[in-house]
């Protein structure tokens, strides 16, 4: 009885031994394929490792299992370089941030609510800023919140940072973006400098962005307004 039930243990033993061997293998596989189709760039950009699981599985014939894809995940993150985040100083004068987003919906002239725009222009220096909710985003529109900004600060920086909203940058493009015509000739009126922020990258305005996000979390909810001048004169209290 002795030797049988420590040859089944064996036995046991063995199909455990091989199921392991098998993950491994499978492992490797799957790590070499990763590696062909960039398994750091799936752990870069989010994707869940019940999908690469799933995928391999499906297009490969991967043979391990789900905790031996997040195994390999693991080890991919911790060969990661850590993410390095640089603050950015700027000297008095030198530069303004721009954003403009959805804001509250006050009653027209008409009498119905209709939708305002958030126009929130930050010094980048001192954090101060101007904030404007006018009816729309238009070309027209967009030069005019910057004179009245100006006027309002007495001063104009140096340069402004804006996104590629289409009423400021007709072509989007990192080195060489194309700015509207009548914001260009505003611009040049002033002096100014227009500097966009390259595609799908707006930390390069996260200035403007925490000033953008107080606006609308902060002053929006506690204030009460009965029309659009009203609510623009208390913007700028």
């Amino acid at each position: 009885m002795m030797v049988v039930a420590r040859q089944g243990t064996a036995r046991r033993r063995h199909a455990g031994w091989g199921a392991g061997l098998a993950e491994v293998g499978g492992l490797d596989h799957l790590q070499r394929r990763a590696g062909a189709r960039g398994g750091a760039a799936l752990v870069r950009v989010g994707v869940q490792g019940r999908a690469i699981h799933a995928a391999h599985k499906r297009e490969h014939g991967f043979p391990g299992s789900y905790s031996a894809v997040m195994r390999m995940l693991q080890r991919l993150r911790e060969a990661q370089p850590p993410d390095v985040t640089v603050r950015v100083s700027f000297a008095p004068g030198d530069a303004a941030q721009v954003d403009f987003g959805a804001g509250p919906m006050p009653l027209h002239s008409d009498g119905r609510e209709r939708r305002t725009w958030a126009f929130v222009l930050t010094l980048a220096h001192s954090r101060d800023q101007y904030v404007e909710f006018p009816w729309d985003q238009t070309v027209a529109t967009w030069p005019g919140c910057h004179c009245r900004a100006f006027e309002w600060f007495g001063a104009v920086p140096v340069r402004v940072i804006v996104d590629n909203a289409k009423c400021a940058i007709t072509k989007a493009c990192s080195h060489d973006p194309l700015v509207q015509r009548a914001y260009a000739e505003c611009a040049e009126g002033y002096g100014l400098h227009i500097e966009a922020c390259p595609p799908h990258d707006p930390k390069k305005k996260g200035i403007v962005e925490s000033g953008a996000k107080y606006a609308k979390g902060n002053f929006l909810p506690t204030r009460a307004f009965r029309d659009l001048t009203d609510l623009n004169a208390q913007a700028r209290t």
